[in-house]
């Protein structure tokens, strides 16, 4: 197979990007825009159409040994087109498409690393074996001689490299064998410390080189993350499907063996402590409380595991990369805890997320209505069915036309900013220390959601159509309304409640194993199979009135999202 490659210089790298932040995209005017806009666009909806729909065009990443040459081909033609369509904007705008905002800009390159992508995680146990791969031993040798030639770097720390590549490696053939286009990484120097990496062979500076160094040979396309538009993106690189060709075709059976196996030890607990820094184990006086929640979290996942293991859950028709779920506790009992997974599924958009299907079954989200104010009324005596929680608020203008547009553009059935808002915010006051701090937090959400405007997450928007709005009138309203629960808002209950919601999905995912139901928990949310729904709701039924109290059932409501 001919190697398709793309070299890009130091210039390349000042490159444009295209935005329409000036003007929402369900108020643009097609007719206005300049040609060059309009043949972006155009050619930004025609490659995500065929990486979307052409289900060939994925298939190159199960191996040679399994596909047409046709399919090869027409991967690599995909794969020219993306060039294309980057270098068009690269001609046309003043802004780095690389180094900015290309999540938003585009809707080719936000499905790659929403859908057809793999999350490389620098915590990944697997790189401190100091062996390598026939195809590591190729990439090693290339690396160096990169460095040594190009780079001119005499010193090199080899351990450091083959932790680097052995971290690529690794997700490289998750890649190829999950069928799916990119790889998802952080490049935050501060990795040690935000996710708790002890390693210390895997280094920064190694790895920035060593994608400075596929990049330059084409092997990749690479993109830099960010947090803009409300939305924190990783950085990413898109695989050229020719990447096995130019290691010399270095992709025995033996090394896919190696590669594909789970990493030794699934991480099913961890414990933080205020500041959401991870503690261990190893630093507590008293574990008492981390072994029993650990012994506790090993048993439900365990069999959790094993159902999703064999559950084939798929976004789109894309393989997700291996679900594995952990749950984190505070130091303190009864404190904030969640179960996460390792960003697969839960990362993804909600508008994906629906994609989702298990056992080639279409799925449906289940959802506790209003969770935590119905067990704050449950405590009171008020049954969620009695008392709205969420009040009507006069006083604030919504532009009826721009909502209406927005809901057509975006082929929405309701949409209400209003109540959109007043939701966010009584739920801010439940989990806040004070009003105040609630107050700020949303004004800091709405700030957030106004930055979407024009951009390819414009359809998230929450608040389209709202005027101005005075959030401390809001609160006082908010207040007045669910007098009944006062005590509780601006208080920190909600830490509390995160802990008790937390209990009622630990109790979801083991009865449901036990059942081998597959499903996914987004914090307090189930997605399953259709077929399962019923069964599904009613176990968090059950979950409910256990975790929250005899006689809690009237409060408890599931609606489907």
């Amino acid at each position: 197979m001919k190697q398709e490659t793309v070299k890009t210089s130091k210039n390349s790298e000042k490159r444009n990007s295209f935005s329409l932040n000036s003007e929402y995209r369900f108020k643009l005017n097609f007719r206005g825009l300049s040609k060059n806009h309009k043949e972006i666009i155009k050619l930004d909806k025609n490659l995500y159409n065929k990486i979307k729909f052409n289900r060939p065009v994925k298939s190159v990443y199960r191996g040679s040994n399994n596909i047409s040459d046709n399919s090869i081909n027409l991967n690599i033609d995909v794969w020219k087109d993306l060039l294309k369509f980057i270098e068009l904007l690269n001609e046309d705008l003043s802004e780095s498409l690389f180094d900015k905002d290309w999540y938003v800009s585009s809707i080719t390159l936000s499905y790659l690393y929403d859908v057809t992508s793999i999350k490389g995680s620098p915590d990944y146990s697997g790189y401190t074996d100091k062996s390598l791969t026939d195809m590591g031993k190729c990439l090693l040798d290339k690396f160096i001689t990169y460095s040594r030639d190009i780079l001119n770097i005499e010193r090199i720390s080899k351990k450091k490299y083959i932790c680097v590549i052995n971290w690529f490696t690794h997700y490289l053939y998750k890649i190829k064998n999950n069928c799916i286009m990119s790889l998802i990484y952080t490049r935050d120097e501060g990795f040690r410390s935000t996710f708790n990496v002890s390693n210390t062979d895997y280094s920064y500076s190694v790895l920035i080189r060593f994608i400075d160094f596929l990049r330059e040979e084409g092997m990749v396309l690479s993109f830099t993350g960010n947090k803009l538009y409300s939305c924190s993106v990783g950085s990413m690189l898109v695989i050229n499907p020719s990447i096995f060709s130019f290691i010399g075709n270095c992709t025995s059976h033996a090394d896919t063996k190696v590669l594909s196996k789970e990493d030794n030890k699934d991480t099913v607990l961890k414990m933080t402590c205020s500041d959401g820094k991870e503690i261990s184990p190893d630093t507590l006086e008293d574990d008492t409380y981390y072994k029993s929640m650990y012994k506790d979290a090993d048993k439900v996942l365990s069999k959790y595991h094993s159902v999703m293991d064999l559950s084939e859950p798929r976004i789109n028709g894309y393989p997700l990369s291996t679900v594995r779920l952990h749950r984190t506790i505070k130091e303190t009992y009864g404190e904030s805890s969640r179960w996460f997974d390792n960003g697969s599924f839960q990362g993804k958009p909600k508008d994906v997320r629906k994609m989702l299907t298990l056992l080639d079954e279409k799925t449906v989200s289940l959802d506790f209505k209003s969770l935590h104010p119905a067990i704050l009324m449950y405590y009171k005596g008020v049954s969620l069915k009695d008392h709205d929680p969420y009040p009507k608020i006069s006083g604030v203008k919504v532009s009826k036309v721009d909502v209406n547009r927005f809901k057509k553009y975006y082929g929405l059935d309701k949409y209400d900013p209003l109540r959109n808002l007043v939701k966010k915010l009584f739920l801010s006051m439940i989990n806040a220390d004070s009003i105040n701090d609630a107050v700020g937090s949303m004004y800091d959400d709405l700030r957030k959601d106004n930055l979407k405007k024009g951009t390819f997450r414009e359809h998230t928007m929450k608040y389209i159509g709202l005027g101005e709005v005075d959030l401390h009138k809001v609160a006082k309203k908010i207040l007045r309304h669910n007098k009944i629960i006062k005590e509780y808002l601006g208080t920190g209950e909600g830490k509390k409640l995160q802990f008790k919601d937390s209990n009622i999905i630990r109790y979801c995912l083991d009865k449901l194993s036990d059942e081998k139901i597959p499903c996914i928990p987004v914090h307090d949310s189930i997605s399953c199979r259709v077929s399962d729904k019923e069964t599904v709701k009613s176990v968090m039924r059950e979950a409910f009135v256990l975790v929250v109290g005899e006689g809690s059932e009237n409060n408890c409501i599931i609606e489907e999202e």
